[in-house]
């Protein structure tokens, strides 16, 4: 399976898509316009007679591409000015840093084409930018508890529950590389650093960061 169709699939895990109650964000979803448009084309993507990426139990990678990229071209602009006006709208927070977080671990996603071009297409299917957010997070954190951190199957889906049961808050929290931004996902004494890039129209993950509060002790 070739990256991008890796990367889309992995990018369909969330751990939940409610508002946050606190955030000015929470009523400034993606416009109805440009979402209402582009899920009118993704409800054709179903229609067989009209995309005919499937074969009884075949999907046929190249033609869902075609159609993927033909939404991108088509909706991607106008989904984006939306989603980046959302994401001007959340609250600012400094990010967490020592001494009062220690850092736990990091994770950077491949930084080659295929990846950043089946982030770009998870980034379009996003409804608003707490969607991305989780859903960066669910994925990514899933494989640096993996491959950083050694988790079990049992701790990871433990984690992962928590994630989805909790309600977290969503803050600006710095900027990146030019034009890039911070956004910092927090659960209480864990906070976790999304370090975005700018891949117009599409906002993909460079590096994420888990921060946790130091004890007391």
């Amino acid at each position: 399976m070739r990256t991008w169709l890796l990367g889309l699939a992995l990018g369909s895990v969330s751990c939940g898509e409610s508002p946050d109650a606190d955030s000015p964000a929470a009523t400034a979803k993606i416009g109805a316009g440009p979402r209402a448009a582009l899920d009118e084309d993704r409800r054709q993507l179903a229609d067989g007679r009209i995309h005919p990426v499937r074969d009884g139990m075949t999907v046929d990678e190249e033609r869902l591409r075609g159609a993927l990229r033909q939404l991108q071209g088509r909706h991607g602009p106008r989904v984006a000015a939306a989603w980046n006006q959302e994401l001007e709208a959340l609250p600012h927070a400094a990010a967490p840093a020592d001494p009062e977080f220690t850092e736990v671990a990091v994770f950077a996603p491949p930084d080659q084409p295929a990846a950043h071009d089946a982030e770009a297409l998870n980034w379009l299917l996003d409804p608003d930018v707490r969607t991305t957010a989780k859903r960066w997070l669910s994925t990514y954190l899933t494989l640096a508890m993996v491959e950083g951190l050694g988790f079990s199957t049992r701790q990871i889906g433990m984690w992962m529950a928590l994630l989805r049961a909790a309600e977290p808050t969503l803050r600006r929290c710095g900027d990146g590389t030019p034009g890039g931004h911070w956004l910092c996902v927090g659960y209480g004494d864990d906070v976790f650093v999304l370090e975005m890039r700018h891949h117009a129209p599409a906002w993909t993950l460079a590096r994420l960061r888990w921060m946790q509060r130091r004890s007391a002790d």
